[in-house]
């Protein structure tokens, strides 16, 4: 296959974007980082920078773009955006704030600890709260960000389906 380069600034350029973001949210409220609002506007960017780049290919090329080719481009796009991404979370963590990992597994932690009061909490939870902090915190070492990037490329196969089905186009229907 043919790499259009397209992909590549995008997927380069929303991560650009996402790390941007963390640096703000980091400076002005470190807390958001773990918050559920960062996280989702994390994929609407992610789903809005895979389908311009999709579109650019597509008129680059003819107005035509096959599946596959829609594919392949879509899975390279957050391929180039999750290295950034991972990559700077691996600098931010380890190398500009390393008591930043403290921060998050306590955040964590009390998150946890606030669901399972709502739920009733039990004695069994309190032995898995026991658990769950040192898996928190291989999680966030540079091998478990290393990890958390393979499980996200796993995990992107089917949004990168569903992109290329819906942004794939066999001949031009255009005016």
């Amino acid at each position: 296959m043919k790499i259009n380069p397209t992909a590549i600034r995008h997927g380069a350029a929303v991560g650009t974007v996402q790390v941007a973001l963390t640096l703000i949210a980091y400076i002005v409220n470190t807390s958001w980082l773990f918050d559920a609002w960062f996280g989702l506007s994390s994929w609407v960017l992610i789903f809005v920078g895979m389908y311009f780049a999709l579109k650019g290919i597509r008129q680059e090329e003819g107005n035509v773009l096959s599946f596959s080719r829609a594919w392949g481009h879509a899975y390279l796009f957050v391929a180039v955006n999750t290295l950034i991404v991972i990559g700077f979370s691996i600098v931010l963590y380890h190398v500009i704030d390393p008591g930043l990992v403290d921060f998050a597994v306590n955040t964590s932690m009390e998150r946890i600890e606030e669901v399972a009061a709502l739920m009733g909490g039990s004695s069994e939870m309190s032995e898995a709260f026991e658990r769950m902090e040192p898996e928190i915190r291989k999680g966030l070492s540079p091998g478990g960000q290393a990890m958390s990037a393979v499980w996200s490329m796993l995990i992107y196969v089917i949004p990168t389906l569903v992109m290329a089905l819906i942004m794939r186009r066999k001949e031009d229907f255009g005016a």
